[in-house]
């Protein structure tokens, strides 16, 4: 086995600049822009073209533009290479599987086989599906 990526987590920003519509709080436009505002054009087309210019010449009810930041985070799972030569993802942190059989946790190792589990780590088929007979509060 062979770790090709740890798994991380990943921070995201983004930028938009803001144009609410004065009826309706919440409402109205956005723009992609950077950090002070700056809306790249260049990359839009007709109608967003039109929307921006609308909105900041006053042509739309909006009140003026101002700068909104869009961040959150996500995890980026890690890659191990298995003993049989392909990749497994590392998306569960218990237990993630490779088509040949063999089992590796969120940290990459390699598990020992199901077979050699203690009883407290096997998943009975009602627990994994929610098969549980009908509750019947009259018994």
């Amino acid at each position: 086995m062979e770790i090709i990526r740890y798994s991380k987590i990943i921070h995201h920003v983004e930028w938009e600049m803001v144009f609410d519509l004065l009826d309706s709080p919440g409402s109205g436009y956005s723009f992609p822009c950077n950090e002070v505002g700056n809306i790249n054009t260049s990359n839009m087309q007709g109608l967003g073209l039109e929307n921006l210019r609308k909105c900041q010449e006053g042509v739309y009810p909006v009140g003026l533009g101002h700068i909104q930041k869009l961040a959150w985070n996500y995890s980026e799972p890690g890659i191990v290479k298995c003993d049989c030569g392909l990749r497994v993802y590392l998306d569960d942190s218990w237990a993630n599987s490779c088509d040949c059989g063999r089992e590796y946790s969120g940290n990459g190792q390699l598990l020992a086989p199901r077979s050699q589990w203690g009883e407290e780590f096997i998943v009975q088929p009602e627990e994994d599906y929610g098969l549980y007979p009908p509750y019947n509060p009259g018994e």
